[in-house]
């Protein structure tokens, strides 16, 4: 019985409790209502820079597209131009080595033309012609 006599101050007790939480409650309201309005303005801000960025985003998603396009032509340009000018050195050379062929070629031919040099010259075969006698010795 002891128990069931003391429930009504205890069921007081409990109300004065609530009571006095209740009366913190309008400053707890209004903490909370700052904190809300703080963190929807820092939201708001954060919305405005997020599509400013946004475009700037774009933009460079853009020109990156664009740099890889070009770049792609731009390589695929350097091997044709590589390709090409490897084939022109490549028909040069040859074209060079046929030169040199030729010429080594009219060498010969003119080293074959030439006269001995252990032969006589052109005067004293002249000068045998002329006088019937043999002259010096090859070269003059």
């Amino acid at each position: 019985m002891a128990s069931v006599s003391g429930l009504p101050r205890r069921l007081v007790a409990s109300l004065n409790g609530s009571i006095d939480a209740t009366g913190d409650l309008p400053a707890f309201q209004r903490e909370l209502l700052e904190r809300m309005r703080s963190m929807d303005e820092g939201i708001g801000a954060l919305r405005q820079t997020m599509e400013a960025v946004q475009g700037d985003v774009a933009l460079v998603a853009g020109r990156c597209g664009e740099l890889e396009r070009t770049t792609r032509s731009l390589e695929q340009k350097t091997g044709s131009l590589v390709q090409s000018v490897d084939a022109g050195l490549s028909s040069q050379l040859k074209s060079v080595q046929s030169v040199m062929l030729r010429v080594e070629t009219l060498i010969g031919q003119l080293t074959e033309r030439l006269p001995d040099p252990n032969a006589r010259g052109p005067l004293a075969k002249a000068r045998q012609a002329i006088t019937g006698a043999e002259g010096p010795g090859p070269g003059v």
